[in-house]
């Protein structure tokens, strides 16, 4: 009988982001795959539709927050490659962003809209197939 792997599924924000990396990078072996939960499920109404419900929920003092914390890292996201050449950081796991960092280590992703969705399900049964 094949080992149990690890489904990960993770939001990642800037104060998870080092932890999960760090996670990833350290149990590679463990890992079957890594579901990325897109902040702006459609399912909510994207983007406006998280704000408006973070708004209603939260009062617009969990605004800064949000931004800091996953709006931030999402716009500069693209700029990881140029600030790592910068730094010295190019191989470092805690510096590079999860969905770039799982390809260079050759760990699936899928992008995650509904955990409870169909291709979630699909996934899951894919990957509990392959280690039986």
């Amino acid at each position: 009988m094949a080992r149990a792997r690890i489904a990960l599924f993770v939001l990642e924000a800037l104060p998870n982001a080092r932890t999960v990396r760090r996670f990833v990078a350290d149990h590679v072996a463990d890992i079957a795959f890594v579901g990325l939960s897109n902040p702006r499920r459609p399912s909510t109404g994207g983007f406006l539709g998280q704000v408006s419900r973070h708004l209603r929920h939260s009062g617009s003092g969990f605004m800064p927050y949000l931004m800091v914390n996953s709006g931030l890292p999402d716009l500069l996201r693209p700029l990881a490659p140029l600030t790592q050449d910068w730094v010295g950081t190019r191989d470092s796991p805690d510096a590079t962003p999860l969905k770039t960092l799982c390809e260079r280590l050759h760990v699936p992703t899928l992008k995650v809209d509904d955990v409870n969705g169909v291709e979630v399900a699909r996934t899951l049964s894919v990957h509990r197939t392959a280690s039986a």
